[in-house]
């Protein structure tokens, strides 16, 4: 676990330069200083909850963003499909057809990385669920 990540998960305004310590002695990052403005100090539960929603939330905007540039390729396609149609000649004909190609390899790629964050997430979720 990030206890950065998970106390600024709960904390937004978390200032880890005045308010919250961390340190680490050898045995491990723990909170040496809490500022007792942001409310009572969480629990190692809370803490580890905290991130693995950080964790699920990280992940579903990965592949959202992967979601997105899938659509954008796809569009780009059908553009490309187009002017496939009205191209005036073989020359034109091959242009389209390489730019073609290299988008549907884009789209391969996103939908790897789609896949993979799903199994990223699904990892998650079962590693919290134990």
């Amino acid at each position: 676990m990030n206890l950065g990540l998970a106390i600024e998960y709960l904390f937004p305004s978390v200032d880890f330069e005045n308010g919250v310590r961390l340190q680490n002695d050898g045995h491990g990052v723990y909170i040496a200083k809490w500022d007792e403005s942001l409310g009572k100090k969480p629990t190692a539960e809370e803490l580890e909850v905290a991130y693995a929603l950080y964790l699920v939330e990280q992940v579903a905007e990965d592949k959202a963003q992967a979601y997105i540039a899938k659509a954008r390729v796809q569009k780009e396609i059908k553009v490309l499909k187009a002017a496939k149609i009205i191209a005036q000649d073989d020359s034109e004909i091959d242009a389209i057809l390489k730019l073609e190609d290299k988008i549907s390899k884009e789209e391969t790629k996103l939908e790897d990385k789609i896949s993979k964050e799903e199994t990223k997430l699904d990892s998650v979720v079962a590693t919290k669920e134990r």
